[in-house]
């Protein structure tokens, strides 16, 4: 019943209780006989009370339609009533003032809401309407929900989620819609969904294995391309949705992995194996983080594989350098060993004082170079790792004099005083590497010496005992030399350094003296550090560990010293002669170590190579072998390992005498069975003691004077015939355009020449090599006739 109807049926009720009230009270019972049997109070009490109730509910049913137009003004969503029969919206609500900036009356007179739609969605808002209509037909009046953009009067766009439910109301359909602003909702799922796409980008182009799969590794929920190619696939999808587990080729590791993660959630560095689509397995290192809520495992793979293979690329990069080294070692060396070899019998002459002025200032020059060169070769030690200690026991108490009296010309020279202080606590026998500990200690005395012009150089050294009972060498040297700026002290124990760039023009030097010291400090487990002050001198302080030796342990080694050198105190007896066979295949090596033991009265034979050395000692008696390990057909290893399988031959003492000076090639020599390694360039002296070392018998020096006088004046007009004759190779070589015949004489002749001071022959020599690696003939042809040149201006010389 409408609420009009309503409102016309109590007016009707009241007008008729009244007329029975007026009728009681004029007393016209007559005209109603149910009257007689009221009491008249009665009656108009009864009328009264109805027309009150009548007159209530007429005033209820006026309230619950304001309360219920208040009810519907004040919702926060927009309302739209709309009557499908007379095809108009009949009633709206207040919110659409705030949602779209219209009145209520301008909604209701439009003719559709569609205007109000953004005409990008009109075509929707058409499908929804059709649907509508299809339900009300159907009478399917259950909900239906769309989504559309709305326009607002000021021309701004908002979305808006509709619900609309059609119901029937006699003949009338009806459709109520309320729609709520979902403008922010949407903003922020497009923004989500861009940073997700953006997301999804960067992890599936990561250069790293990314995975994301489920705690019991039923299934692989997301993976990324290079997790993808890792494993051998080409794409992710195919190892989307695949078991996880199923890729662990050992499953104990993933039980493990997963008590792990259990555990503290997160795990890095976590060594596995995964099978590839080959079938084949991988090492890999994998980061896990356990996300408990969604019972997820995220993993980052590292290809272990790819680390092994750059790993093992550094390590051949390393060996190549080391074999570098080695090789460059032995060339520098094999000449070195001519020129100081060379000087070393010239100082046995006889002299006039210009000359020995003049040999005096070679073998000064000389020296500076081999130590330049051991310099820059324990550099390279340094940084390949190839230092090893090599503690041993000695006396510190003769070690620091022996030292200071090594720089003892040069203090004079400078005028220079030298200040030793030693602790009176200091034992006569420690154990430590007294090698090392004589470099470090000329290292930093030659730096004080080269940077001090007058003045004084102390070195203190005393013991210190920690409490542990472990004792450590303290030594502090100090100057009062130039000293080092404030700025410049942490870079002075960088390699190839100097606090100043102008010293190394003014002092000389490589700048590694004290990067060197540092590097055998620290592989002493000790440590170095200084105090300076710029025009006042420098401390150098250095902390080593050391053992000392007890008297008991003292006691037996200069026992064992005393039986090992005992053979010095005869050196001087009458003997037979000592045979000494030299197996060197460069005859200039071969003369020169050859008159240095003549010098000293050993009978002296000569091998080219070791086939020819195994021949000599099987006819002839030789007391000791000086092997060079480095000789064409059979080299120096193979040689002792024949001689030492051969019960005759397995006693005779072999001394390696190699150009080699890496860490590694003693141990090499010592393991193919010499019995005794020397380095080239060596001093005449020191291979005497080391010959008289592995000798039963002794001798003495005959300090054959003639005949070192006689092999100096022999030496350059053979060099000029050897040359000639390589000469006259080379010219066959350069005719045939036999490159590696150019090559080889070149380098040949590049030596040989250095060793005997023609520069320029064999610098000349040296261009023409690479030009024969180049096969640029052309260049080739015109370094022959420079050589060619050059060597008759040398002949000419020497004639």
């Amino acid at each position: 019943m409408s609420g009009q109807i309503k409102k016309k049926l109590i007016f009707f009720l009241l007008f008729i209780a009244n007329i029975l009230i007026l009728f009681w009270c004029k007393e016209i019972t007559d005209l109603i006989p149910l009257s007689k049997n009221i009491p008249l109070p009665m009656g108009i009490f009864l009328l009264l009370f109805i027309n009150v109730l009548i007159s209530f509910h007429s005033l209820q049913l006026n309230d619950l339609e304001k309360l219920s137009k208040l009810m519907l003004n004040n919702i926060n969503e927009m309302v739209f009533i709309y009557d499908y029969r007379k095809q108009k919206y009949i009633a709206t609500n207040q919110s659409i003032v705030e949602m779209l900036g219209y009145k209520p009356k301008e909604i209701i007179n439009l003719d559709s809401i569609r205007a109000l739609i953004h005409p990008d969605d009109t075509a929707v808002w058409d499908r929804d309407t059709g649907v509508i209509k299809e339900k009300v037909i159907k009478h399917d009046f259950t909900p239906y929900r769309s989504i559309n953009r709305f326009r607002k009067k000021n021309g701004d766009t908002l979305y808006l989620e509709t619900n609309s439910i059609p119901f029937k109301k006699g003949k009338d359909i009806i459709v109520i819609s309320t729609c709520r602003d979902i403008t922010e909702h949407i903003i922020l799922a497009q923004s989500l969904q861009t940073s997700e796409k953006k997301y999804r980008s960067l992890y599936y182009n990561a250069q790293v294995g990314l995975s994301t799969s489920y705690m019991d590794g039923s299934k692989i929920i997301m993976a990324n391309n290079k997790f993808a190619e890792m494993l051998g696939y080409t794409q992710p999808s195919e190892v989307e949705g695949l078991p996880s587990k199923d890729f662990w080729a050992v499953p104990q590791d993933r039980i493990k992995l997963i008590e792990l993660l259990k555990q503290q959630h997160l795990v890095l560095n976590y060594p596995i194996q995964l099978i590839c689509k080959n079938k084949l397995t991988k090492n890999f290192e994998i980061f896990a983080r356990y996300d408990s809520v969604k019972d997820y495992i995220e993993t980052n793979l590292i290809d272990v594989s790819e680390m092994s293979n750059a790993r093992e690329k550094a390590e051949a990069a390393n060996l190549a350098k080391d074999q570098f080294l080695a090789n460059i070692s032995h060339e520098i060396r094999t000449p070195m060993i001519g020129i100081l070899g060379s000087v070393d019998l010239l100082e046995k002459s006889s002299l006039d004082q210009e000359q020995s002025a003049n040999i005096a200032t070679i073998r000064d020059c000389g020296e500076q170079l081999l130590s330049i060169i051991n310099e820059i070769l324990n550099v390279s030690k340094i940084e390949l790792g190839l230092l090893t200690l090599n503690p041993e026991v000695c006396s510190l108490l003769d070690l620091f004099p022996d030292v200071s009296r090594l720089l003892e010309p040069v203090l004079r020279e400078k005028g220079l005083q030298l200040v030793l202080n030693l602790d009176e606590k200091i034992p006569d026998k420690v154990v430590i590497d007294q090698t090392k500990l004589r470099q470090i200690l000329l290292n930093i005395l030659n730096n004080a010496v080269k940077f001090t012009s007058k003045g004084v150089i102390v070195i203190d050294a005393h013991i210190q005992t920690a409490i542990n009972q472990n004792s450590n060498l303290l030594v502090s040297i100090s100057d009062t030399g130039i000293g080092i700026p404030q700025s410049q002290q942490n870079k002075i124990f960088e390699a190839f350094t100097q606090a100043d760039s102008s010293a190394s023009r003014e002092f000389g030097g490589t700048g590694v003296g004290l990067y060197i010291c540092k590097k055998l400090i620290d592989s002493m487990e000790g440590e170095i550090w200084l105090d300076s002050c710029e025009g006042q001198g420098t401390i150098f302080h250095f902390k080593i560990p050391l053992q000392i030796m007890t008297n008991h342990q003292s006691a037996d080694y200069e026992s064992d010293q005393a039986e090992a050198y005992d053979y010095e105190s005869n050196s001087l007896f009458e003997f037979n002669p000592v045979k000494i066979l030299i197996v060197e295949d460069n005859e200039l090596t071969q003369k020169i170590v050859g008159q240095m033991l003549n010098d000293y009265g050993f009978v002296v034979m000569y091998a080219t190579n070791g086939l020819e050395c195994l021949r000599i000692i099987s006819e002839s008696n030789v007391d000791l072998v000086l092997m060079d390990m480095q000789m064409p057909l059979m080299d120096g290893y193979e040689t002792t390992g024949f001689m030492r399988e051969d019960s005759e031959l397995k006693n005779i003492p072999i001394i390696a005498m190699t150009a080699n000076a890496m860490v590694g090639d003693r141990e090499k020599c010592l393991a193919s069975g010499c019995t005794d390694y020397i380095t080239k360039p060596f001093k005449s002296e020191e291979l005497v003691i080391m010959i008289k070392k592995h000798l039963s018998r002794n001798f003495r020096n005959k300090k054959h004077e003639t005949e070192s006088s006689r092999l100096i004046n022999d030496l350059i007009p053979e060099f000029i015939a050897d040359l000639k004759e390589m000469i006259e190779e080379l010219n066959q070589a350069v005719k045939n355009k036999n490159h590696e015949m150019i090559k080889s004489i070149s380098h040949d002749i590049k030596g040989t020449a250095g060793m005997y001071g023609f520069m320029e022959i064999s610098e000349t020599a040296a261009i023409m090599e690479k030009a024969a690696q180049d096969k640029s003939y052309k260049n080739i042809i015109a370094l022959y006739y420079k050589i060619k040149i050059l060597f008759q201006q040398a002949n000419t010389k020497v004639s």
